[in-house]
């Protein structure tokens, strides 16, 4: 019994894994293999891709919003019109506004990437409730020097931007654990910079009492899976989902992609 026990569980922290945390070695392993676009995850209001570019991509005004996180090689951005122009490599993240013509090309081989592509919110509709990091407005892409500076000096979350359909901020962990909580309102997206921690996911939140709509945070968790991540790695939590961040080497600091949906 005590095997079936523990087979099961390892059963259901491989598929919730699976399902919710991408390890750096497992995005590198199938970007080497992908020949354009792979699909990772699909949620409300989003979409999670691996993107890998042996030519210029190029968009007269792409219907989504993107993020992209760059993994491999070196390129160039243009953007807008009159266009302007950009190198990105290896830690990059890139902005990329919805309606905007743009233009990606691969410098000296190919070039690798993470998109998560964000859909505009009903025309009409409310904008989601929620807690949302302080306001911010992102450049159209942010070096990985600049990240890592950022990450020295700085001791508290920060900003990068915010709309009403994805807001972005800085999470750092330089001595403290996450909150116990879920969104009702927001899928999060990890993408994680430097460090180490163990995420829960799933299950229920004890002694769980509302801070904004739809923002439960408690004491602890119940029925949870346990998940190691760390740099470089990707984390999804979908709506409704409870979790809680626990560090275990220092600083832990992770771009946190906050997808607000109806």
């Amino acid at each position: 019994m005590r095997l079936l026990i523990a087979f099961l569980l390892t059963v259901a922290s491989a598929l919730c894994q699976a399902r919710n945390v991408w390890k750096s070695s497992e995005i590198s392993a199938r970007l080497a293999k992908t020949h354009g676009t792979v699909i990772l995850d699909a949620g409300a209001g989003y979409s999670i891709q691996l993107k890998a570019l042996d030519n210029v991509a190029r968009s007269a005004g792409d219907s989504a919003d993107q993020i992209l996180w760059i993994r491999r090689g070196t390129g160039r951005l243009s953007v807008g019109s009159p266009a302007r122009r950009y190198d990105v490599a290896v830690g990059d993240l890139v902005r990329v506004t919805r309606s905007t013509m743009y233009a990606i090309e691969p410098v000296d081989g190919p070039l690798e990437f993470v998109a998560v592509r964000i859909t505009a919110l009903a025309a009409g509709r409310a904008v989601p409730a929620g807690i949302r990091p302080a306001r911010g407005e992102m450049g159209y892409v942010l070096k990985k020097a600049e990240i890592d500076a950022t990450i020295a000096r700085t001791e508290a979350n920060a900003p990068l931007h915010s709309q009403d359909n994805f807001t972005v901020n800085y999470v750092l962990f330089k001595g403290r654990v996450g909150p116990w909580e879920a969104h009702a309102g927001c899928a999060d997206i990890y993408v994680v910079q430097t460090g180490t921690g163990v995420i829960q996911l799933g299950g229920s939140i004890e002694n769980a009492k509302e801070e904004g709509p739809g923002e439960p945070r408690g004491t602890a968790m119940r029925g949870s899976v346990e998940n190691a991540v760390g740099t470089g790695d990707l984390v999804l939590i979908p709506r409704n989902m409870a979790h809680h961040m626990n560090p275990r080497s220092l600083p832990l600091v992770y771009v946190l992609i906050k997808v607000w949906s109806e």
